[in-house]
Formats: C-alpha cells, sequence, structure tokens
C-alpha cells in the first residue's frame, strides 16, 4: 500500500497495522539453543547412566547373593546326604545315629544299645541278630550300612 492510501484510509478511521514480521534467529542465538538442547540430553543420559549403574550393581549383588545361597544350600544338602549315607558304627552310634538304618526305630535301637552294654562290643557284624527284634531281613537291608569301628566297612 502506498503510503498516500494509507493516509486517506486513516482519515476514514480505518487503521492499517504492519503485518507482524517475525526476527530471524541470529547464529548466536541458534548457537546457544543447539547448545541448551545439547545440555538437557547429555543431562538426561547422563542420569540414565547413573540410574542404569545403581541397578546393575543391586542386580550384581542380589545374583551373587543368590548364587552363594544356592552353593550354601547345595553343601548343606550334599552333607546331608553324605551322612546319611555314611555308614553307621553299631559299637559307638547313639540312638539317634542307629534310627538311620532301615527298618530300625527307636525301641531297636535302644535294644541295640541295651544288648552291647550288656554283652560287650559286637565282634562281626552277624552279631547284631543276636539282638531282640532284629533278624535275618533286618540284618540284609543294614548288612552294607553298618561297621563295627571307625574304618571303612568291614562287609562287602
Amino acid at each position: 500500500m502506498a503510503p498516500d492510501e494509507r493516509k486517506s484510509l486513516e482519515e476514514y478511521g480505518l487503521k492499517i497495522e504492519k503485518p507482524y514480521k517475525q526476527d530471524p534467529i541470529s547464529s548466536a542465538g541458534a548457537f546457544r539453543l543447539l547448545l541448551l538442547i545439547f545440555c538437557v540430553l547429555s543431562c538426561t543420559l547422563l542420569v540414565q547412566q547413573v540410574i542404569y549403574h545403581e541397578a546393575s550393581s543391586r542386580l550384581d549383588t542380589a545374583v551373587s547373593v543368590v548364587s552363594y545361597s544356592a552353593q550354601q544350600s547345595e553343601a548343606a544338602s550334599y552333607e546331608a546326604v553324605e551322612a546319611a549315607n555314611a555308614p553307621v558304627n553299631i559299637n559307638t552310634a547313639d540312638l539317634v545315629e542307629l534310627c538311620r538304618l532301615p527298618g530300625i526305630g527307636e525301641a531297636k535301637a535302644q535294644a541295640i544299645i541295651d544288648y552291647r552294654t550288656e554283652n560287650g562290643l559286637f565282634t562281626y557284624p552277624e552279631e547284631i541278630m543276636n539282638v531282640s527284634g532284629i533278624g535275618e531281613g533286618i540284618f540284609e537291608n543294614i548288612r552294607s550300612q553298618i561297621i563295627l569301628s571307625d574304618e571303612v566297612s568291614t562287609t562287602e
């Protein structure tokens, strides 16, 4: 619009405004904006790395604890099985140890202890059949699991 036309329109009460013209971003302003975006992204990545590292450390600790617990359980289970399968010395075993033998309950275990007290130590494995309530059947079931001394089994 020419300046004369503008004046004539303003005389009639019409006001003509200049269209809004946006200033272009200067190169320094663009650089600052990019730098700000870079800083925000860098901080975000840094926070994520810290969170990941802490979570990873906790996970490693948890895995170590679980692994250690599993090893301890396995060792305890192995020891329990080993103890349960260990031969029983019928000359020195107490009531609990004698009860580990198949077919030997508390009454028969006490009978073995009583026999041992009255007659002295067993001199051969078959002598256990002299104990009341222990016959050939029970002896055959326990033969491979009894010993007379702390050495390895005396029966094959």
